[in-house]
């Protein structure tokens, strides 16, 4: 007999009218979905899960980096700003929560979630080595605290988005499991059973070990004795917190290693995607796990972005003269334009609630339309000399040397060698030796202190974006294969694809690197000297 194919999914029959809680939504990706959605589908409500700051409540953070945000200014522009802000106060409302409390910190849940169709999950930690605890409470169990909300929905469904790289120290082709629970990366090595649940529990314990032992009577003396014994109680505190926090930022990333994620982060979002999955129950889950993402292609405008995007800083320390890094440069780099990766997490919100949704999407271009590191070095330095402008006299000559030389990606040894770890020593022995050079006058030898101290304070920004980059740009190199995502894509009809463009195999990288990424990420009035 023959099997019925399933109807094709359309926004009209699947998101239109629909009512979806968002959370992450002052992030880089939450506001690209929001953006997205909000033109697109002009029936659809939101609520937005926010936390109240230090200084500004829910509300105010809504209006002031969300509603304000330069995602909207195409909208604001295109409708008029009095008719923009009714239409987004009618249409998106605040939640006040909170991802590391219990329950979110809402008081009435049923009545938050009345009428909810979707959580969209897009909230993270995104620093890569944070303290165990922050990790844990953001990345592991807020996704916990988010599905246990949805158990309030009349028809309990959650988008998770994660990241493709809690394939951790695993390279090569990356296909998307059905079911990820009990996956690490050492596993083939290893050959041990990886328990989420265990995992979270041990971690827990350890937390409470590193607090006992920190807070006992010889620690605390200890403490007191650093900063002062007439040091007031909120400086105690802060000294206090730092200890603790270097601590299980230290005892995070070993755990980490050992298991196989380069870093805390992709630990412990690993964990969130197994415990979410095996507490999911009556919630229909799917993970969106996305690249690195980047400045927009073309939507809301080319190059928007929010905060700083990952490899943005090494784009400006080239600008800035940095021309020796680590990296392989045959290494691929999963790279997508944040207004792909919205559209991507927008058809497996379709899918969801079309019924049609399988567990894992990657949402990235590394295995349609693989960027090398070479090719984005080589895109960035040749954007770099062409638009970048010259002093006059030796100052313009030497300007324009600089900018000819070429950018070289080379191994770790090497790099130590002549890169930024050489240049740091180099510094700090001159600076050593200023005091006694003889031949320099008080005014000449400060003004050669003030410009060490800005280099070196540059080169210890280099050193450590270098650090944070240095897995994804020497050591692995990934093909996410997007194979749930094509055949979602596949199933649409035409005009959904164009309202919801996913398509990674499309970008020119020399020309999205040259006319987007490098002025995106290098203002021309920005500069960090």
């Amino acid at each position: 007999m023959r099997q019925l194919e399933s109807p094709p999914l359309t926004a009209a029959d699947t998101l239109e009218g629909r009512t979806f809680l968002l959370t992450g939504a002052t992030g880089f990706l939450g506001q690209a979905v929001l953006s997205h959605a909000l033109r697109e589908l002009p029936t659809a409500r939101f609520k937005l899960l926010i936390r109240d700051g230090k200084r500004e409540s829910a509300a105010e953070r809504l209006e002031g980096k969300v509603r304000d945000s330069a995602a909207f200014e195409p909208a604001r522009r295109q409708c008029g700003k009095e008719f923009f802000e009714a239409d987004f106060q009618r249409r998106v409302s605040v939640v006040s929560g909170d991802l590391s409390k219990e329950g979110l910190g809402i008081r009435e849940p049923r009545h938050v979630m009345a009428g909810v169709d979707l959580v969209i999950h897009c909230a993270a930690d995104v620093e890569f080595h944070p303290p165990l605890d922050r990790a844990l409470e953001l990345n592991t169990l807020g996704p916990l605290r988010v599905l246990e909300l949805t158990r309030h929905m009349a028809s309990p469904r959650m988008l998770h988005v994660s990241t493709n790289f809690v394939a951790g120290t695993r390279t090569g082709r990356v296909a998307e499991p059905e079911d990820p629970r009990g996956e690490y990366p050492r596993a083939r090595t290893l050959n041990l059973p990886f328990d989420a649940k265990q995992e979270l529990e041990d971690c827990l314990s350890l937390i409470r070990r590193v607090e006992a032992e920190l807070g006992d009577q010889l620690h605390e003396a200890r403490l007191r004795e650093r900063v002062g014994v007439d040091a007031s109680e909120s400086a105690v505190r802060r000294e206090r917190r730092r200890g603790l926090d270097a601590r299980l930022t230290t005892e995070g990333t070993q755990r980490a290693q050992f298991w196989g994620w380069p870093n805390t982060y992709l630990y412990t979002k690993a964990m969130g995607e197994q415990l979410l999955l095996a507490h999911a129950a009556q919630t229909r889950c799917a993970i969106a796990r996305t690249a690195i993402l980047s400045p927009a292609e073309a939507l809301p405008v080319p190059g928007w972005h929010q905060g700083t995007p990952p490899l943005t800083p090494v784009a400006r320390m080239i600008r800035e003269g940095l021309r020796v890094l680590p990296g392989n440069p045959r290494l691929i780099l999963d790279v997508l334009p944040v207004d792909h990766a919205a559209a991507g997490v927008l058809q497996v919100a379709m899918a969801l609630l079309g019924g049609q949704a399988r567990t894992v999407y990657h949402v990235g271009s590394s295995g349609s339309n693989p960027l090398t590191l070479a090719r984005l070095l080589q895109g960035v330095s040749d954007a770099v000399r062409a638009t970048t402008p010259r002093g006059p006299g030796a100052r313009g000559v030497v300007e324009a040397l600089e900018a000819a030389l070429p950018v070289m990606a080379l191994p770790r040894q090497a790099y130590e060698v002549l890169g930024v770890p050489s240049a740091q020593k180099a510094i700090g022995i001159l600076s050593r030796l200023l005091p006694s050079l003889p031949g320099l006058q008080p005014r000449r030898r400060a003004e050669v202190r003030s410009r060490l101290k800005r280099k070196l304070r540059e080169m210890d920004y280099a050193k450590r974006v270098i650090d944070v980059s240095l897995p994804f740009m020497h050591d692995y190199s990934y093909e996410f294969q997007t194979d749930n995502l094509v055949a979602l894509r596949a199933s649409l009809p035409p005009g959904e694809r164009v309202r919801f463009p996913f398509e990674p195999e499309r970008i020119d990288w020399d020309r999205y690197v040259r006319d987007v990424f490098v002025p995106a990420a290098c203002p021309p009035a920005e500069s960090v000297r």
